[in-house]
């Protein structure tokens, strides 16, 4: 049975972004145009983006805005549909086939969000987002469960929008799940993305989501690595300038911001660190082990390290002494792509993903393990070779 859903991208001034992600979409569906809809937000672009829209065989609906609002602007617009099922996308993003259709079909009434397993043109996936906080480039939501959370903070304008929704869903007793049969490409264009801006609004927002969310016996120690993980970022990016002015908008209102802190075992799951223990856990029974040393350090390598050191594992500098490899990080895309390179490069008996999931999403049975069929290459259709998922996502 079909799943109506409702698609929904914000945009502002990126037309031919926004017409090539339009047409995808069209190609997607037009065996049963009527059980999707497109809703855009317009933030105010120069020229009104109605007049940039190629024709289509499914209805597209535009909301005009007078300001640009950024991610709020999806408030907006989500206010306009009349389907169910919330599919969040870029104006850059789109699904790669209708793989989503039958995951949400199945969905099980207790999960708010899917996440979808987003790759980039080169193959590699997006980073960011954690096992339970989800990016908006590729993401479907229960729209009652949108509402009732309040949708997308205002105040963020872009950046942490997400873990800052995730969080309040996590607390409203709702789980988020990922799903390898939900797949999204986004082009990632550099059109209108500025890093000093970027930095700032990261460095800020999620300082706040740390300041919001975060119990009494966690936070300071959040706060150093945010702010140390973000300072890495802004160096990486040229963006040093941004980072302070964000640092700078943080500490002036930190300490006027409502606390709302997750209770233990939502605050775990929300961080990762409940995913985390999991997978050590899982590991030891196994193959118990002593040693580890951790590779590929990302997003939320304090949680994969706090879970090793609870289970009393030594943690060692020397890979080649260590008895096993962790990967240490917990956004699901840089992991999946570590995990993968590892198998591939023979290191696949001895290495530990910090998520249960991860095997069984990549496929990995045997050495050399195939790839499951969703993640197989596509036939090029209204893309280039370079863009359809390959074998690179396996790669030395």
């Amino acid at each position: 049975m079909t799943t109506p859903i409702s698609y929904i991208t914000c945009t502002r001034n990126r037309p031919s972004e926004l017409a090539d992600t339009i047409g995808r979409l069209d190609a997607l569906h037009r065996h049963d145009p009527q059980s999707v809809e497109v809703v855009i937000a317009d933030n105010a672009s120069d020229t009104p983006i109605r007049q940039c829209l190629p024709p289509t065989t499914i209805p597209v609906r535009v909301v005009t805005l007078q300001a640009n609002i950024a991610a709020a602007a999806r408030n907006h617009a989500a206010a306009h549909t009349r389907h169910d099922w919330l599919v969040m996308l870029d104006d850059d993003s789109a699904p790669r086939d209708l793989g989503h259709l039958n995951v949400l079909a199945q969905t099980p009434p207790t999960t708010a969000a899917v996440m979808a397993d987003i790759t980039l043109p080169d193959g590699s996936r997006e980073r960011g987002g954690l096992p339970e906080v989800f990016i908006g480039c590729g993401a479907a939501i229960r729209k009652q469960a949108f509402i009732d959370a309040g949708g997308y903070d205002p105040d963020f304008f872009y950046f942490a929008e997400e873990p800052d929704l995730c969080a309040r869903l996590i607390a409203a007793g709702w789980d988020i799940r990922f799903s390898p049969w939900f797949r999204v490409l986004h082009k990632k264009t550099s059109t209108n993305r500025d890093h000093n801006r970027m930095l700032r609004l990261l460095t800020r927002n999620q300082g706040v989501v740390i300041e919001r969310t975060t119990p009494d016996q966690d936070r300071n120690f959040l706060r150093k690595d945010h702010v140390r993980r973000c300072a890495w970022i802004a160096r990486k990016e040229g963006a040093l300038q941004g980072f302070a002015q964000g640092l700078a908008e943080l500490r002036s209102t930190r300490h006027t911001l409502k606390r709302q802190p997750l209770g233990h075992h939502h605050y775990e799951r929300f961080t990762g660190l409940h995913h985390a223990r999991q997978a050590i856990e899982q590991a030891l029974q196994l193959q118990p082990f002593d040693t580890a040393c951790l590779t590929h350090e990302g997003k939320h390598a304090w949680a994969v390290r706090r879970a090793l050191t609870e289970a009393g594992i030594h943690l060692t500098e020397d890979a080649y002494a260590a008895d096993r490899l962790v990967i240490a990080t917990l956004s699901p895309g840089p992991m999946l792509d570590a995990l993968a390179h590892l198998h591939a490069t023979g290191q696949g008996h001895r290495t530990i993903a910090p998520w249960t999931q991860a095997l069984n999403i990549l496929g990995l049975e045997s050495e050399p393990f195939p790839l499951m069929p969703s993640l197989l290459a596509q036939p090029a259709h209204r893309e280039s070779q370079a863009e359809a998922p390959a074998q690179t996502r396996i790669r030395a």
